[in-house]
């Protein structure tokens, strides 16, 4: 069996997963074409050059599908390739890996961000109406799928590579690189400024824990930055108590996330409106306890391995946070179960699987 797959924009979304198909048998061939939709619609470079690069690229992919037994793709923008996949009656798969729930919110704000909500799930209904088969990432994107478009999915969780994020890494990365003692705590988020990820949450309650133990040190990753991130510069400004225990590290090489993870005594995720939750299957793979928001993709996976808080209340999370940090001992059963977790219900092998049935089905 052949398999046209197109890459993912963010690598480690289905790089795993790519590898576990390999030693599956499938042949997997590999593109990251940017769709011809972009250029029509003004979502990428409005460059003539780029526009007749697209145009001769659908040309190149249609004898690249003409070639192969399934195309999968990983964009819901690739309509025109939706279409190709139909005339030469090819098994068509469309993985999700947002929800609309995410992209509804932000679009609320944005009027740039309302078309391409827009265009992005009228480009899923046109692929699914050429035959595709639709995939989502967790439960709570399938609903949520299927409450704002009326799409109906096929549910298959994402994975983690439990080799790479492992409990074993020494800690220390954090502790370097920021110059703080190795004895210190550390509290870690990871994501984008932007409002479904609700990082202003995670911020609140580190300003609460700070005031009554100004040694724990909290660390924000972000990832792209965001429309948000003068807020959390200003918020964090004009803390007295953050101004010493809250540092923002942008531009992080991923391959480093292992170590970061490693470096960190809880992982807090605060987004509602999460379709999967990467950093937090990557977070619980370190063997690190997560507190995660009571609704969103992370809520089915988590387990033991975690805390649930009501989601955009800070007062909660503090409660959570707070409860895990005087806790040794069961933030280190908590990190087990976590890894656990990790390296067998969230195993890339397990979705490889199902993506191999559901490419023979």
């Amino acid at each position: 069996m052949d398999v046209l797959f197109q890459k993912h924009a963010v690598t480690h979304f289905n790089e795993g997963l790519i590898n576990a198909l390999r030693l599956r048998g499938p042949y997997v061939d590999l593109f990251s074409e940017t769709p011809l939709t972009y250029s029509l619609l003004g979502l990428g470079q409005l460059k003539i050059g780029g526009f007749v690069d697209s145009v001769f690229g659908v040309r190149k992919m249609a004898t690249r599908v003409k070639k192969h037994d399934v195309l999968h793709l990983n964009d819901p923008l690739n309509v025109e390739l939706g279409t190709i996949a139909r005339i030469y009656k090819k098994r068509l798969i469309v993985t999700l890996h947002g929800t609309p729930a995410e992209h509804y919110d932000w679009a609320q704000v944005s009027r740039k961000e309302k078309m391409a909500f827009a265009i992005r799930y009228a480009g899923l209904k046109r692929l699914r109406n050429s035959g595709g088969e639709l995939v989502t990432i967790t439960r709570y994107c399938a609903d949520s799928l299927e409450q704002y478009t009326g799409l109906i999915s096929k549910v298959i969780l994402h994975g983690v590579s439990s080799e790479r994020f492992r409990p074993d890494i020494p800690r220390g990365y954090l502790q370097e690189t920021l110059r703080i003692s190795h004895s210190q705590q550390v509290v870690l988020w990871v994501g984008r400024a932007y409002p479904n990820k609700d990082p202003m949450t995670f911020v609140r309650c580190a300003e609460k824990i700070a005031r009554g133990n100004p040694q724990i040190a909290f660390v924000m990753i972000l990832w792209y930055g965001g429309p948000l991130e003068g807020q959390i510069d200003s918020f964090v400004k004009n803390s007295e108590v953050l101004r010493k225990a809250f540092f923002t590290l942008k531009h992080v090489p991923w391959g480093k996330m292992p170590e970061i993870y490693a470096s960190c005594d809880v992982y807090v995720h605060t987004s509602p409106n999460e379709g999967f939750g990467m950093a937090v299957a990557e977070a619980m793979s370190t063997g690190k306890p997560v507190v995660v928001a009571d609704r969103g993709g992370p809520m089915e996976f988590v387990g033991q391995g975690g805390l649930r808080f009501k989601s955009r209340e800070h007062d909660d999370l503090f409660e959570k946070v707070q409860d895990l940090l005087v806790d040794e001992k069961r933030r280190k059963a908590m990190g087990r179960l976590g890894r656990k977790i990790a390296s067998t219900e969230l195993g890339w092998d397990k979705a490889a699987e199902n993506y191999v049935r559901l490419y023979k089905s």
